[in-house]
């Protein structure tokens, strides 16, 4: 994998290299050693490393880890409700946020939106 902050991440997938734009990814689901990438094109690719080894890699301030087994790109939240903890994406996925990174998530977004509106 490619650990340089450019504004895409190399995968190995099929045995070839693969670039993916982090614009594209929608949300990264982790399943055991390996995770489900889901597109903004309706795609999913499957690649055979796992979430936390991928999401270390990612050295942007788009990603945010929301539960154990999900990492959502903050450019496709399509709606946020606090008082349920969900998150809706904009390919109409939806998922709870876990409590222990409930605080950290909303800060996280909370920042995004904020150096968003100032660009």
């Amino acid at each position: 994998m490619n650990t340089d902050t450019s504004t895409h991440s190399k995968l190995y997938i099929d045995r070839k290299k693969v670039a993916i734009n982090y614009s594209d990814i929608v949300y990264l689901e982790g399943d055991e050693n390996y995770t489900i990438i889901y597109l903004s094109n309706g795609k999913k690719v499957l690649c055979a490393r796992t979430l936390k080894d991928i999401t270390n890699h990612i050295q942007s301030g788009e990603f945010c880890r929301i539960h154990r087994s999900y990492c959502i790109n903050l450019n496709h939240i399509r709606n946020y409700k606090r008082s349920d903890q969900e998150v809706e994406m904009t390919n109409g996925h939806r998922f709870g946020v876990a409590r222990r990174k409930k605080t950290l998530f909303e800060k996280q977004v909370s920042d995004f939106w904020n150096s968003e509106e100032n660009h």
